[in-house]
């Protein structure tokens, strides 16, 4: 699941999941993975969860699934394969362990004083990275915490069970940026969270930040009116402002969408969520001033708030709220229109 602060919305656009199953047969979905991607300022990110192929003997069968999943295609022109992503986010159970030269006894005599680092030239993934067999393209942070695979459940014990697994880290976070569009990558954190105990794994997380700040953001229009519910079927009024400078056109639009995250306009210039009151109840909605040129379209047309007057940089607009159902080129949907 991906989270994104409100103000984001406006400006995320072509998301897109896709799902790959790599368990028994090719079929069955207890092995695979999960994508989400999208673009936010037009740049293309995905984030991949995963739980790949277990055991120590099914390094190659974690190498194949990495390719395959690398394969995914998408229905962004500008974006269509994996790699063509400018961020990717990789994250999961990938099962990488320790070779089989470990023992479960030796793991755990380097792991109790504090020396995993001794550990780490026998991790099956850091040797595939540097083969180039998988992951050659992506990187990880320092595995400055202690291996995250298997504990007894409850405790802070490795492995009791008669199978005695060896300690590894099977669970990682990896990225890969092109670099092509000048923007940094920094991984600020890289950690385990060994507190957690209800289950034989222990979570992991990681905290990234970009250096880049998109004309987009700015605050270019500015909305007052009564922060009350609104109704359907009733006369609603917006009062705006625009910043010194700020270029319009008559290609703009002050429109209100229902939050179903179908946008593809183009970037919006400040926006205010509110409710609006139906049937069948409250529902969260995206008021904002919308800048769209010739080349772009949009999936969901919103509702257009009617300005009065001519007004260069503030006026009012209304609209009288309503509900209809609209046919899409997938399935019917619901819309919020004049």
């Amino acid at each position: 699941m991906i989270f994104v602060r409100p103000y984001l919305l406006p400006f995320i656009t072509n998301i897109e999941e896709e799902f790959i199953a790599t368990g028994i047969g090719g079929v069955l979905g207890n092995k695979g993975a999960v994508i989400g991607r999208f673009r936010l300022y037009g740049i293309p990110f995905c984030f991949v969860g995963v739980h790949m192929a277990p055991h120590i003997q099914n390094l190659e069968k974690r190498n194949e699934e990495f390719h395959e999943i690398v394969q995914t295609k998408f229905s962004d022109s500008l974006c269509k394969a994996f790699l063509d992503h400018e961020f990717i986010f990789w994250s999961g159970d990938l099962n990488y362990r320790l070779d089989e030269s470990v023992s479960q006894e030796r793991a755990i005599a380097a792991i109790r004083p504090g020396d995993s680092e001794s550990l780490k030239p026998f991790d099956q993934l850091a040797r595939v990275r540097a083969e180039g067999k998988a992951f050659a393209e992506f990187q990880e942070g320092p595995l400055s915490f202690p291996p995250t695979y298997r504990y007894d459940i409850g405790t802070q014990d490795f492995d009791s069970s008669p199978k005695a697994r060896v300690p590894s880290w099977c669970d990682r976070i990896l990225w890969r940026a092109t670099g092509k569009l000048g923007i940094g990558l920094r991984q600020d954190t890289y950690t385990s969270y060994e507190h957690y105990c209800n289950s034989d794994h222990k979570p992991i997380g990681a905290k990234f930040t970009l250096a880049f700040q998109p004309d987009d953001a700015k605050q270019n229009v500015e909305f007052a009116f009564p922060r009350t519910t609104w109704a359907c079927n009733q006369e609603a009024r917006v009062l705006y402002s625009l910043e010194p400078g700020t270029s319009v056109s008559s290609w703009d639009w002050i429109g209100l969408y229902r939050v179903v995250l179908t946008i593809s306009a183009s970037p919006l210039l400040s926006f205010l969520l509110d409710g609006l009151e139906s049937s069948k109840g409250l529902r969260h909605l995206l008021l904002g001033m919308f800048r769209r040129s010739r080349r772009t379209r949009t999936q969901t047309m919103p509702s257009r708030f009617r300005i009065d007057g001519r007004a260069e940089r503030t006026g009012t607009v209304s609209a009288r709220l309503s509900q209809q159902k609209v046919r899409s080129r997938s399935r019917s949907q619901s819309r919020i229109r004049d």
